[in-house]
């Protein structure tokens, strides 16, 4: 697996992107072809998180170098059983975790009378489906480098959010403590631009305006959903590692085995759970 994911990022010039309507057979690959044979698929994918740059030597092909930023995405759906299996595999202490965003949303089986008022809804919107506002958001950044930055007030934001996570780092290293992990910072800026970027391709398409040239400061309030949408990714994720561990928790008791001999880390506190 380590071998084609490579080279895809190698043969497409340096960025790909990847869409599966089932998630859980790709990153399971991953994840086991590093647990069995120590290939160095999940550290791959740790840096290329990271924008660092990776190095592989083969006998009988030239050196295979991947650049520093480049830009790489994964993207996918699964069922909630695969995804609190991917989500216990994940959660080793290499980080991998930290860098996924993970959505469970309550998605309520409609009655025939909602279902036909959605229908209705959806038949009157100028806009019915999401392939032309991701072709008109490529096409965008197609032959461009376009530099995104905060504007003055989202970066305040942004230098209080850092503030905060390092004040909470060292609080628990002064108090004997495990210093909490989180990619938060990263995770937030990344995201609010994403979401500038659609709100703005969506709002032109329905204005029927030029959809080529996004604004490239991030402005307040667009941080600030930002921060509100990472911080309620973040708690699904907490109810899952939860839920995932304490499974497989009963699991290994009806087996007769120890845990905490099992596990790599120690479950979550009260205080750390969903408020």
């Amino acid at each position: 697996m380590l071998m084609g994911l490579d080279k895809i990022l190698i043969c497409s010039q340096g960025k790909a992107f990847l869409a599966s309507p089932e998630l859980f057979d790709i990153l399971n690959k991953l994840l086991k072809n590093d647990e069995d044979n120590a290939s160095g698929d999940v550290q791959l994918l740790c840096k290329l998180w990271s924008g660092e740059s990776a190095s592989y030597h083969f006998a009988t092909e030239a050196t295979r170098e991947i650049d520093t930023n480049t830009a790489f995405s994964i993207l996918g759906a699964t069922q909630v059983q695969n995804g609190a299996l991917l989500i216990f595999r994940m959660d080793k202490g290499h980080g991998l975790l930290d860098r996924f965003l993970i959505s469970v949303p309550l998605v309520l089986k409609p009655t025939p009378e909602e279902e036909e008022q959605a229908t209705e809804y959806l038949a009157r919107l100028p806009l019915k489906e999401f392939q032309p506002v991701f072709k008109a958001i490529a096409d965008s950044h197609n032959d461009i480098i376009r530099t995104y930055s905060l504007d003055p007030a989202a970066a305040e934001l942004h230098r209080q959010l850092k503030t905060d996570h390092v004040n909470e780092v060292n609080a628990a290293i002064q108090n004997g403590q495990v210093p909490p992990k989180s990619k938060s910072t990263d995770l937030v800026t990344r995201v609010a631009v994403a979401l500038s970027t659609v709100t703005y391709a969506i709002s032109a398409m329905l204005d029927e305006e030029p959809t080529n040239n996004p604004p490239e400061k991030i402005t307040e309030d667009c941080y600030r959903k930002s921060m509100a949408y990472i911080q309620y990714l973040h708690s699904k994720k907490r109810c899952s590692q939860n839920s995932s561990r304490e499974s497989s928790s009963q699991s290994l008791k009806s087996l007769g085995t120890n845990p905490q001999q099992w596990t790599s880390k120690p479950p979550l506190s009260n205080s750390q759970g969903v408020s």
